[in-house]
C-alpha cells in the first residue's frame, strides 16, 4: 500500500507497505476482493465497487495484472457520484 492509499482509504493510519487485506479487512471476501482474486488467477483486468463501512465511503476499483506476477489496483472514491444519482 502506498502513502496516498493509506490517507484516502485508512484515514492516514500507518499501513504503508502492509498487505492490502491486512490494512483494509472490510474489503476481504467482498466484490473488491473477488475482482483482485480474478486478476491474480486469470491475469485479466477486473472492476468492482463496494462500500467501506468504517469510513462511510464507497470505492470503485480497477485491478490489473503486473508482469512480475502481482497486481496493481487503482481506487476511486465514488461516494458523491453515487449519491447524486440516487
Amino acid at each position: 500500500i502506498n502513502g496516498r492509499a493509506a490517507i484516502g482509504l485508512n484515514g492516514g493510519l500507518d499501513c504503508v507497505g502492509s498487505p492490502f487485506w491486512d490494512a483494509f479487512p472490510e474489503f476481504f471476501g467482498g466484490p473488491i476482493w473477488r475482482a483482485c482474486e480474478e486478476t491474480m488467477q486469470c491475469r485479466l483486468p477486473a472492476k468492482a465497487e463496494a462500500a467501506h463501512p468504517r469510513l462511510g465511503r464507497r470505492f470503485a476499483v480497477e485491478s490489473h495484472p503486473r508482469e512480475d506476477g502481482g497486481i496493481v489496483a487503482f481506487f476511486q472514491d465514488v461516494t458523491e457520484e453515487r449519491a447524486a444519482v440516487a
